[in-house]
């Protein structure tokens, strides 16, 4: 046995070695015939040396490849190595061009014909093209092809050379260049980094889309305000629309490190291109500027603001609305004002998250469009009006009406948000609305809506008749599959279930996979008449389940049986259970052994 592990061991060397960078041709093809006689002549061995042929398969010779297949065949030999090195395919292909790359023997255009570089002989293989005098083209192609695999010990030459490259008069060279640097931007060695931003700087238009890449270098290198100065010279034109993205995304991401006469000019451009003819810049640069948020200046708000009423469009109006946090307090009367003037149903939702955010009163009008809006922002309003308890009590029970009826929708979003908020009514609801709601709730079709609601609320509360329709309600949902059941077991964990409701309830939870829910529900319903099924689905829970937080909360339960109760099969899981490495599992099995009779 000693022997064969030897001969692994040596087979797994011979692997390594073959894919070193510096091992010679003839050397490698000297390793596969080894590893193929090995193949031939030990059944045993055999699995291991066709393995690790396998994993050489690219650097077989392709003449190698002839005599292994035949040779495998002639013995009767079947393996899936036979089928790959019968396929001779682009690998192939590529692996042979790699050979006669690095031996001087590949033509220039021949370059593009490799499809992958493998681990082993990346470095050198980078290296060579980098140092070569291919022509730009095709090394600049090349660079662009591989660039995910450029080994970080050439990082300081790579950056050099492409950073050349982007010099070229020749602007398919000079412009992929450019963008590679630009997503290069974290491997860029210190010493480079001022000439890169400068060479983007110098390219203008073209080179912003790369600059968005180089925050970080930027900040590091103090070169934001020049930075910023040069971007800000770049004329907005309709055939760069691209570039222009680029220039907004780069204005938002700089913003944080450029001084204050900056800053005016970048919340100015922003301003002038959020009235770009074009939507999709428009709503970039109204992006941008809800980005900015509170980092704009104390002194330049005002204006912001101003300028938003003045376009008047639904974007500067959301966009205000984002900004809420910078809006003066003086200047919210205007703003009201300028939304009510608007009165449109989306504009009004609007107006009442603004509100909302300002803790301020939300008149009956812009409440009704709030709760007619049935919009994920209308309900993110309620919410929020729920959570600081602030819905007038007269508007509850038409708001859990309609958070009932949206809690059913098929959009996942609108159906999210208003079991949320039906949530957040539950727990600030008035006493004297409590049962009221909970009423509405029960009378819903929406199992999902009324489980949810229900596990944020507390039901002990509720009158004897409420109570009782609750627990015929939870039967019902015992009844449904997965998270509406699960939630309506949880539910039961801390609810007084009237009398007349355990049995039943306990018929139905006995059956039922052993959870820590379920389990605490069942010790809540205990009664004398079920002490055996319980006990046994305890004693179950403890001996089976791959649950310690199950088999834990089982071992609290059944302490309540002992020592009334005698089992020696419970005694042997135990006595199992006492040697667990968990320890709270063994602390709490060897505590109810001590209290056995």
């Amino acid at each position: 046995m000693e022997g064969v592990e030897w001969v692994k061991r040596l087979v797994s060397v011979l692997v390594i070695e073959a894919q070193g960078v510096h091992m010679p041709e003839y050397m490698k093809d000297r390793i596969v015939v080894t590893l193929l006689s090995i193949a031939i002549v030990d059944e045993g061995l055999r699995p291991h040396a066709l393995h690790s042929l396998r994993s050489l398969k690219y650097l077989i010779s392709l003449d190698l490849r002839e005599k292994i297949v035949d040779e495998l065949k002639k013995r009767g030999i079947e393996d899936p190595l036979i089928k790959d090195l019968e396929d001779v395919t682009t690998d192939d292909i590529t692996m042979n061009n790699l050979r006669k790359f690095l031996n001087d023997e590949l033509e220039e255009n021949e370059l593009m014909r490799i499809w992958f570089i493998p681990l082993h002989i990346r470095e050198e293989v980078f290296k060579k093209v980098l140092e070569s005098d291919v022509d730009p083209l095709i090394k600049v192609k090349f660079l662009d092809k591989f660039f995910d695999d450029v080994p970080l010990e050439l990082s300081k030459l790579f950056a050099e050379t492409v950073l050349e490259l982007s010099h070229n008069k020749d602007q398919d060279v000079s412009n992929p260049s450019i963008c590679m640097l630009g997503k290069y931007s974290n491997n860029i060695p210190t010493k480079l980094r001022k000439d890169v931003i400068n060479r983007m700087l110098d390219d203008g238009i073209y080179a912003v889309e790369a600059l968005e890449n180089l925050r970080q270098i930027i900040y590091m290198e103090g070169m934001g305000d020049i930075v910023i100065s040069k971007l800000l010279d770049v004329t907005p034109r309709g055939e760069k629309r691209g570039v222009i993205k680029a220039l907004i995304i780069a204005m938002r991401e700089l913003f944080g490190i450029v001084n204050h006469d900056n800053k005016r000019k970048i919340v100015n451009r922003l301003l002038m291109l959020a009235t770009y003819p074009n939507d999709e810049m428009r709503n970039i640069s109204f992006s941008a500027l809800a980005h900015l948020g509170n980092n704009i200046p104390s002194d330049l708000r005002r204006g912001v603001v101003e300028k938003l009423l003045e376009i008047e469009t639904q974007q500067a109006y959301e966009c205000l609305d984002d900004l809420a946090g910078i809006i003066p307090r003086d200047m919210m009367d205007g703003i009201i004002n300028k939304f009510l003037e608007k009165g449109d149903e989306k504009t009004l939702v609007d107006l009442a998250d603004l509100l909302v955010k300002f803790k301020m009163e939300i008149d009956e009008k812009t409440f009704d469009f709030v709760l007619k809006s049935k919009t994920v922002r209308g309900i993110g309003v309620l919410n929020r009006l729920a959570e600081n308890e602030r819905i007038p009590d007269d508007r509850i029970e038409d708001s859990v009406k309609m958070l009932l009826d949206l809690a059913g929708v098929r959009d996942i979003e609108v159906r999210k948000n208003a079991m949320s908020a039906l949530g957040n009514l539950a727990k600030v609801m008035p006493p004297d609305m409590e049962d009221k709601y909970v009423t509405q709730v029960m009378d819903s079709d929406n199992y999902e809506a009324m489980t949810y609601a229900l596990s944020k609320f507390n039901l002990n509360t509720l009158p004897k008749k409420t109570k009782v329709k609750c627990a015929k309600k939870i039967m019902e949902l015992l009844g449904k599959k997965g998270d509406i059941k699960n939630t309506a077991i949880s539910v039961l964990v801390n609810f007084n279930v009237p009398k007349e409701y355990k049995k039943d309830m306990l018929e139905v939870l006995i059956r039922e996979e052993p959870s820590p829910n379920l389990i605490k529900a069942i010790s809540k319903l205990r009664t004398p008449e079920f002490d055996d099924e319980i006990f046994s689905l305890l004693v179950r829970s403890i001996e089976k389940s791959s649950s310690a937080e199950v088999q834990l909360i089982a071992m609290r339960v059944i302490s309540g049986f002992i020592p009334q109760r005698e089992s020696e099969a419970l005694e042997k899981i135990l006595l199992k259970l006492s040697w667990s490495r968990n320890k709270d599992i063994s602390r709490e099995a060897l505590s109810l052994l001590s209290r056995k009779k």
